[in-house]
Order: C-alpha cells, then structure tokens, then sequence
C-alpha cells in the first residue's frame, strides 16, 4: 500500500509538473509574446519546459515528500523520497519516449531529475526535524 502512495504521488508531482508547463506557455502567450499562432507556442512548450520543469519538479518534491513524511512519521523520510523519485523517473521517460516516439534521456531530463530528488531529500530532512 506505501508503495502504491509513492507511485501516486509521483503521478500527482508529474501531473503538477506539467500544469506548471501548461501555465508558464499561457503566460508567455499573453504577456510576453502575444498573438502568435497555436503552433509556434506549441513549439514554444520544450524551450520554456528547460526551465519549468527543473525548478517545479525540485519544488513539487520538496513538498510533497514534506507533507508524506510528516504525515507518516514511522516511516523512514528518505525511503519515502527515493521511492516516489523513483516512480517518478520511470513515469517521466515512460511518457516523455510515448510523446516523442524515441529516446528523451538527455542531460537536461538528467539535472531535471537530480533537482527533483534533490527536493525530495530535502523535504525528508525538513520533516525529521519537526517531527
């Protein structure tokens, strides 16, 4: 059951992650560059998502592993961060190779992905200091 609630929470931190996306590229299409056709924000979505992705996935997990490991103070907080982070990951390259019929595994998925647990840690060590 614990790891069935890292797996969903990776979904949920993916799911957040790319809601993040979605926003960042509607803001761009109003504030910063507006009235372009749908295809060019499409276009848009990779380059803004170098930027969204890191910093979003690093802060989701923080969070996210935070609230858990507060929430279940038994269990060991980093189990819980590796655990979910490694969900994650296979989530992450799972769906990016499905969208893009190929290979995503880069060193910008890569750094992605060390914030990411990088949060998570952090959120574990937060959370065995207040509980």
């Amino acid at each position: 059951m614990l790891l069935f609630k890292d797996a969903a929470t990776a979904l949920l931190i993916l799911i957040a992650n790319f809601a993040i996306l979605f926003l960042a590229v509607f803001i761009y299409s109003l504030v910063i560059n507006p009235g372009q056709p749908e295809e060019f924000y499409a276009g848009m979505a990779p380059e803004i998502a170098r930027w969204t992705a890191p910093i979003g996935g690093g802060v989701l997990f923080f969070l996210a592993i935070l609230f858990r490991a507060r929430r279940l103070p038994a269990r060991n907080s980093n189990i819980i961060a590796l655990s979910t982070w490694i969900f994650y990951v296979i989530l992450d390259i799972a769906l990016g190779a499905a969208a893009s019929g190929g290979s995503v595994l880069s060193i910008q998925l890569t750094l992605s992905l060390l914030v990411a647990l990088t949060g998570g840690l952090l959120g574990a060590v937060l959370a065995r200091g207040r509980a």
